[in-house]
């Protein structure tokens, strides 16, 4: 089991390109700036299918089943 410690050195945040997640991820850099911590932000897009096509990708891998 992590230790309390561990859980707040580090800032989860999701950025998928809006102006709200780019908001949150400069508030996670600065809260980790003054915890000491660190800032993982993974990211999320969605490649249109048109793109997806075109570079050879099957029908189906370029359609997320949901």
């Amino acid at each position: 089991m992590a230790d309390w410690k561990q859980n707040t050195e580090r800032v989860v945040v999701g950025v998928d390109g809006s102006d709200s997640s780019k908001q949150a991820l400069r508030r996670a850099v600065r809260e980790a700036g003054l915890t000491g911590g660190t800032v993982e932000a993974p990211t999320a897009w969605t490649v249109p299918q048109s793109t997806a096509r075109s570079a050879g990708c099957p029908r189906r891998a370029a359609t997320r089943q949901r």
